[in-house]
């Protein structure tokens, strides 16, 4: 399994990694890799990397370890080589913080800290929205949205919503709506509802509810309504408890 954040050494002295995906196998293809030839691991040309953030500290590059994710470490990937490339991903992570508050924030991928206030996303990344405000998050992947309070979701895919505030949820698709408050769910798709309150369903389409409490559900439809909380059923569709 691919993780934030993934990178490829290569023999050659290269660290190579993409805004676009942390998947190695994509990033093999885009970079042109090729695997070394002859006996034993020491030939190999490159090595798949995870640098991965501990116990939450998404904002301290300090708090990231450095794992080999290969069956076995190629004998030219040192000691001195691990500390110089730790070194480099710590810088990688430093860029992606964003401590200010913005207008906008156009594509890359971004760790948002502190308490920052985003005007809109377009085309970007946000891998940790922490205790941000967004007003608008347009077409953006947000990975985790933790304590964030999201006014408009657009278009955005939401992958984790964490505990975070979703006002208008919009046409967002929100994965894992987790403990989430969505106030007003409108269009959205969400795909598992958590534990998540939605206070008004509206025309979205829940395909698991989870334990999730939903106020009223509007016109919207429930394909399982599993353990959910529904107060007001509203001209909701429920297909299947």
């Amino acid at each position: 399994m691919c993780r934030f954040f993934s990178a490829i050494a290569t023999r050659d002295g290269r660290l190579l990694y993409h805004d676009a995906t942390d998947s190695h196998e994509h990033m093999i293809r885009h970079f042109g890799l090729r695997e070394g030839s002859g006996a034993g691991f020491g030939a190999a040309n490159f090595v798949c990397l995870e640098f991965i953030q501990q116990n939450g500290k998404a904002d301290d590059p300090d708090s990231y370890t450095l794992t080999v994710d290969e069956s076995e470490t190629p004998v030219w990937f040192d000691a001195d080589r691990r500390t110089e490339t730790i070194s480099k991903l710590k810088s990688e992570i430093k860029s992606m913080i964003v401590t200010d508050s913005r207008p906008f924030i156009l594509g890359g991928r971004w760790i948002l800290s502190g308490k920052p206030t985003i005007g809109k996303l377009v085309g970007a990344t946000i891998e940790y929205a922490g205790n941000a405000t967004i007003e608008d998050a347009g077409n953006a992947t947000i990975k985790y949205a933790n304590n964030a309070t999201i006014k408009h979701a657009g278009d955005a895919t939401i992958k984790d919503a964490g505990n975070a505030t979703i006002k208008y949820a919009n046409s967002a698709t929100i994965k894992d709506a987790g403990d989430a408050t969505i106030k007003y769910a409108n269009n959205a798709t969400i795909e598992y509802a958590g534990s998540a309150t939605i206070e008004y369903a509206n025309s979205a389409t829940i395909e698991y509810a989870g334990d999730a409490t939903i106020e009223h559900a509007n016109s919207a439809t429930i394909k399982y309504a599993n353990n959910a909380t529904i107060k007001d059923a509203g001209d909701a569709t429920i297909i299947k408890k």
